[in-house]
């Protein structure tokens, strides 16, 4: 049995640019061997295509819509 107490979740900061926490939780899981910066680069711009693609519609509204269902 382990002396130590249990390690606490820490709380996720939301992400810089759409403030969510669910775009800082999706970028952590595509990042490879700790390239965050290369992860979230990726993230970004495939919500830029998005937005692209869909003129009226928010890039970020239709990936939250795409996660939830």
């Amino acid at each position: 049995m382990s002396r130590r107490r249990r390690a606490e979740r820490r709380k996720l900061a939301p992400d810089p640019v759409y403030k969510s926490v669910l775009a800082t939780r999706f970028i952590n899981g595509i990042m490879l061997d700790g390239k965050k910066n290369t992860a979230s680069k990726m993230f970004y711009q495939a919500i830029e295509r998005l937005s692209e693609t869909a003129p009226e519609h928010n890039g970020f509204a239709i990936f939250e819509q795409a996660i939830k269902c």
